[in-house]
Formats: structure tokens, sequence, C-alpha cells
């Protein structure tokens, strides 16, 4: 079995106003002191809450307005906001079915809020949901009341003037167990100007599985180069966020997971990226099965690498590394233009592809890998993924490396 290795928490694909974040909850998400920061105008969750925790945080009164009477599967949200704005939200189910109830609490700077106890409730919706309007719920500009009890009532409470000084929790509880998930999409309006402070850059990463597109658990080691021993090791489904990244500095993320390949990267953040978004996808491996290596490019008609191989080459070496009882075989495979009025003849192409592979052994090999864990061979153009390729992208499909699981 490939030897695990390294990484992350959070996902998004977002800061304010860009694009989405998407959250695979854990059990410790419905305690309060794990809310999951909304670092994006839409968090999807991509399957329900389960349970209330390892404490059952709110157990009320049957007729109290502002408290679920008691927790059922609940999951905690943190918003901080660098604007002052008018705030609403729709929660939406992603199954109709599920009957989703939030209270939005505040916690004023420079207060002691450890506990739900400590926190202020300043909107709330328990009502029934209503299977009419998509069981759809939220902060609406359209609603009049700022708590809504128990049974039938107008799902949508009023919206909220957000306060740069404070610090707010949404906690969202489907009744019913085996839900589906729900997504969240926040409005902000009314807004002054952004507060210019706390302008170190953040990185988001989002690791999925290359075939299936669906989150990967894995490990990831996050190392500053200049300190290496400054490292952060985190464990989770698919997604991280790290805020307060220093701008000028070179970093390096690890990234693994059982029955994948590693992945590594060497990255710089520059002072203009308030935002570092990485899309990370991982190769499944088994015994016997062929992966494509991406990225790995030759001078035209010879095995001489060009220089953005290298990062490739680099990745290959860490997981060849990392993995010690891996044995892979390198296959070479080149393209031949059909619309070539004379073209090389077939050794050439034969000969060209064996050289490519090996040119990846002897890169291996020169820095530490074992031979008796490697083999190559050349295919020639006797593989070719597009036989009459036209663009430049099939010809460069054409022209690949992929290596074959021999061992694990």
């Amino acid at each position: 079995m490939i030897r695990t290795l390294i990484l992350v928490s959070l996902l998004a694909i977002s800061f304010f106003g860009f694009s989405q974040q998407m959250v695979i909850p854990k059990a410790i998400n419905a305690d309060f002191k794990f809310a999951i920061n909304v670092i994006s105008d839409t968090v999807i969750c991509l399957k329900s809450p389960e349970g209330f925790g390892n404490k059952l945080e709110i157990n009320s009164d049957k007729n109290d307005k502002k408290y679920f009477e008691k927790e059922h599967n609940t999951i905690w949200y943190k918003i901080t906001t660098k604007r002052n704005c008018i705030l609403s939200f729709d929660i939406i189910p992603l199954e109709v079915k599920d009957d989703y109830d939030f209270i939005l609490f505040g916690c004023q700077s420079g207060s002691d809020c450890n506990a739900v106890k400590q926190l202020k409730p300043l909107r709330s919706n328990i009502s029934r949901n209503e299977k009419s309007t998509k069981s759809i719920t939220g902060l609406s500009e359209k609603a009049n009341d700022d708590f809504i009890g128990q049974g039938p009532g107008n799902s949508f409470s009023q919206p909220i003037k957000l306060d740069t000084k404070n610090s707010y929790y949404l906690i969202l509880d489907n009744v019913y167990e085996n839900g589906k998930g729900h997504k969240i999409i926040f409005h902000y309006s009314d807004c002054d100007a952004p507060i210019a402070n706390d302008l170190s850059p953040s990185i988001s990463i989002n690791i999925f599985d290359k075939e299936t597109h669906k989150p990967v658990t894995v490990k990831v080691l996050f190392i500053k180069k200049q300190l290496p021993d400054d490292d952060t090791l985190i464990n989770n489904e698919g997604f991280l966020f790290i805020k307060n990244i220093e701008a000028g500095k070179y970093y390096e993320l690890r990234i693994s997971a059982d029955s994948f390949l590693s992945f590594q990267d060497e990255f710089k953040v520059y002072p203009k990226d308030s935002m570092t978004i990485k899309n990370i996808e991982l190769q499944k491996i088994a015994i016997g099965k062929k992966i494509i290596i991406d990225n790995i490019y030759f001078v035209g008609g010879s095995a001489d690498f060009v220089h953005k191989s290298f990062p490739a080459l680099k990745n290959l070496l860490f997981v060849m590394k990392e993995n010690p009882k891996l044995e892979i075989e390198i296959q070479g495979h080149v393209n031949q233009p059909y619309n070539l009025t004379k073209k090389q003849n077939e050794s050439y192409y034969q000969i060209l592809s064996e050289a490519r592979a090996m040119a990846v052994y002897d890169y291996l090999i020169k820095r530490g890998v074992e031979t008796s864990r490697i083999k190559y061979k050349g295919f020639g153009y006797s593989l070719m993924k597009f036989p009459y390729a036209k663009t430049a992208e099939e010809m460069e499909q054409n022209r690949r490396v992929e290596i074959e699981i021999l061992k694990m």
C-alpha cells in the first residue's frame, strides 16, 4: 500500500466576490468552537450534518422563538466582515424534505465569546419547512420579524446590519436524519468602504479525485521554504484554507492520500495576491494501472526536457521517494503528424519514444531512486490517443509519458 504522507482543512474556490466554497462537515463542526469559516459568497455543504457534536449546546423552552428546543443535526459557521453591510442569505436544502432551522448569533469585539451562552441571538427561524418553496429559509428584505418560532410561519427573518467590530456565528439544524446537505448564498448590500487592514494573503486549496471529481480525504504538509521546520500538518476531506501567509515568500505543499499518487508543489506568494487558489487533482493508483504524467514536455524531435517540465519531474521524484515500495514502468509515446508529405520511418519514432522514457528514467536514477524500482519502454506512435491529431492539444496528448504501476 502506498505510504500515506501529508495535508488539509476546509475548501474554498473563493473569497468574498469570487465563486464558491465547498465543505464536508465532520462531527466536530456541530460544536461552536469548531465553526467553519465562511470565506465566500456561496457555501455548498456536500452532506447533511449528523448529530449535535460532543455537547448539546442549545436546549431551550419549546415556545422560545430565539432558540431551537434542542439540536438535532447541526453545523456551525463563522462569518467575519471587513465592511459594514446589510446581510441577507438563502439556505437551500439539497433535498426538499430536509427541514433546516437556523440561529444567527453575534459576538461583540472584545467580548469573551468562548461558549454559546456568551453569544447574543440576533436572528432565528425555526418555522416548519415549506415544500412549495423548496424548503428554502434565511434572511430576506421582504421579511418583517427578527425571530420566528416553531410551527407554520414565514420562512424568512429580516436582514441584519453587519459591524466590522463583531463576529457572527450561524448554526443550522436539520431536523431530519440522513439529509442531503445544503447551499447557503450570502447577499451583501449597502456596504461602506472596506477596512484597510488585515491585507495579508490567504491560500485556498481544493483537492479532488481526477477521475470522479469528488473530494479526497488527504494529509497535507504546508511548508514555508525559508524555514523548513515551520510547517503546518493538517488532515481533512478535500479542502484547505490558510489565512495570513507571508507575501514575497516561497511555500511548498506536500499532499498524500491512501491509494493516490502523492503530490508536491512549490510556489511564491506575491504581495498583489490577496487569495492564492489551487485546484489539485490526485490520481488513483492500483497495480497494472497506467497514469499519465502531465506537463512533461520535450524539445521537438528530441529527448531534451523543456524547462517547464521540471515541476512535474520533481513531483514524480517526490512520489518515488515518499513511497519506497512503489515500482513503475515509464512508458514513452510520440505523435506522428498525419498530414506531413514526408514522414520519418517507423524506427525513428520508436527510438524517440524510448529515448524520452529513458530521459525520465535517468532523471530519477541520478537523484537516488534505485534502478530495481524502475523500468522504461517506448511505444512509438502505436498508441496515439488522437491518430489524426489536428490541434496542438491533441498532438500534446499523443506526445505523453505514462507510468504503469508494477508494485505497491
